[in-house]
């Protein structure tokens, strides 16, 4: 998946989305009070973060939540 400055297309934002989704659901453990949709539902209103968090998956990373803001 190619990130860059620019926006990510669709198909890159939902390939990269269900990567975290499911990610994020073998490791429920570690963020027991956050639901994924929540997770979801932020990362689609920071374009910035979710090309941040591209930019680790292309590099190797496996971003993980910590917090929600």
């Amino acid at each position: 998946m190619a990130a860059s400055k620019s926006k990510l297309s669709a198909k890159a934002t939902a390939d990269l989305m269900e990567t975290l989704k499911e990610r994020f659901l073998q490791n429920t453990g570690r963020h027991k009070s956050i639901e994924w949709k929540t997770v979801e539902t932020t990362l689609k209103k920071h374009n910035a973060v979710l090309q941040a968090i591209a930019q680790m998956e292309e590099t190797g990373g496996e971003p993980d939540v910590v917090t929600l803001k």
